[in-house]
């Protein structure tokens, strides 16, 4: 199961959005709560947006991890992995048991 949660992640990684991507949507945010570019509003809105972004990515960073350490373990373990990927689309799903 956590193989499949790591293969997940590392796709939703790939489909992660540029820094101007990012960037605008939080104007965007902030400018649709009544926040003006250049004041103090703006700027703390624009803090607390990178500080989520910011947050957000730590957290996906830290699923991956745990879940190649899981991967790690099951093999240094030296017991066989068998897997199998089925594609739908532009996801690949993969399960290891």
């Amino acid at each position: 199961m956590r193989i499949v949660i790591v293969a997940a992640a590392l796709l939703a990684l790939t489909g992660c959005k540029s820094t101007e991507q990012r960037a605008a949507e939080a104007d965007d945010f902030c400018r649709s709560i009544g926040a003006r570019p250049g004041s103090d509003a703006y700027v703390q809105c624009r803090l607390a947006q990178q500080q989520r972004q910011d947050a957000e990515r730590a957290r996906k960073r830290a699923a991956i991890n745990e879940g190649l350490d899981d991967v790690q373990r099951s093999v240094s373990g030296n017991r066989p992995v068998n897997c199998t990927s089925t594609r739908l689309g532009n996801t690949v799903n993969t399960n290891c048991y």
